[in-house]
């Protein structure tokens, strides 16, 4: 999946990054977040999106060991100074959408749409919460979405989609011809995503599916 995530220690500019997960089947229900150049956020963020997926599916990929992988253009990239001591580059909730729409398509082997990036803190519970990055306090993560030529739609939560509209910040996008849509939750973000997916229940049946022919 491909998400905007922030940049920096204020963590109110962006780039877009692959989200790319492995799982195996094989395991102890450990979430590892790989990279030097990642904070503790992101692995939060990945934690949460494992728990809302076995939340859904009766615990059923709870043996199962996820391991995620940003990769970005501060790849490789040790953890910098600020005045606060140090503060990875790649920070914040932001990525949390994109991980849990990677993880669900790394489980039922449905390809997401890479002309599709999104961005958005979730919960353990599969809510979407604003993020920076995408009002008054800086507009970064949509010059990140302006700049990347193969962005055909943009998925956001839909707190932040409102605050777009209100303050008539949505004409550069629109411009662009680029789709904006508002979640208020995981499963939105996935119908919207991932391709030949029909909906929502169709989706929660699937990985309820794939639990049980494990």
């Amino acid at each position: 999946a491909y998400g905007l995530v922030a940049v920096g220690e204020e963590g109110t500019g962006g780039f877009v990054a692959a989200i790319e997960t492995v799982v195996s089947r094989n395991g102890n229900g450990k979430v590892k977040v790989i990279g030097s150049e990642v904070g503790e956020s992101v692995q939060a963020s990945a934690e949460d999106a494992f728990i809302y997926l076995n939340s859904i599916s009766d615990w059923r990929y709870k043996n199962c060991d996820v391991f995620v992988e940003l990769v970005t253009p501060a790849k490789g990239l040790e953890k910098m100074s600020t005045r606060f001591g140090t503060a990875a580059p790649v920070s914040g909730p932001s990525a949390g959408l994109a991980i849990a729409v990677a993880l669900i398509s790394s489980i039922t082997k449905l390809k997401v749409d890479p002309s599709v990036v999104m961005t958005g803190a979730i919960t353990a519970r599969g809510e979407v919460w604003p993020v920076g990055g995408l009002d008054y306090r800086g507009m970064g993560k949509i010059e990140a979405a302006l700049a990347d030529k193969y962005v055909k739609k943009l998925i956001i939560p839909k707190y932040n989609l409102e605050q777009l509209i209100e303050t008539k910040s949505l004409e550069p996008l629109n411009r662009a011809g680029i789709v904006v849509k508002g979640v208020s939750d995981v499963l939105e973000a996935a119908a919207e995503s991932i391709i030949g997916l029909k909906d929502k229940d169709s989706l929660i049946n699937l990985i309820r599916k794939e639990g049980k022919e494990e």
